[in-house]
């Protein structure tokens, strides 16, 4: 296993990890401390948070996935980490770091 491998494996399941923690307990704080905002919210607007949060929970699962997946050597590895990369992209800047390294991880090493 070469060393780009072996340092996206655990950086993708680390993120992945982290994120699921922070959604499980600090997300919920902030939504209800948030609480009166949200409240004051139109009814078509007042279900944002809880979508924002839902797709946080679940690009950090497929984080995770995609993580774990690497780490087994599975050919779906490449075929999920590619979206959440691309997910990834727009979270400056640790996601985007993560994203380009993938990237460049699939390009150069992966397709030679």
């Amino acid at each position: 296993m070469d060393k780009h491998h072996f340092r996206l494996k655990w950086l993708f399941m680390g993120l992945g990890s982290l994120g699921l923690l922070l959604s499980v307990f600090v997300l919920p704080q902030i939504l209800t401390l948030f609480e009166e905002v949200w409240l004051a919210m139109p009814d078509q607007q007042s279900n944002i948070p809880i979508v924002l949060s839902s797709v946080f929970t679940a690009i950090m699962a497929m984080c995770l996935i995609g993580g774990i997946l690497l780490a087994r050597k599975q050919r779906l590895a490449h075929t999920v980490l590619p979206v959440v990369s691309v997910l990834l992209l727009l979270s400056f800047p640790v996601g985007t770091c993560l994203g380009c390294y993938y990237f460049w991880y699939k390009i150069k090493v992966v397709n030679n």
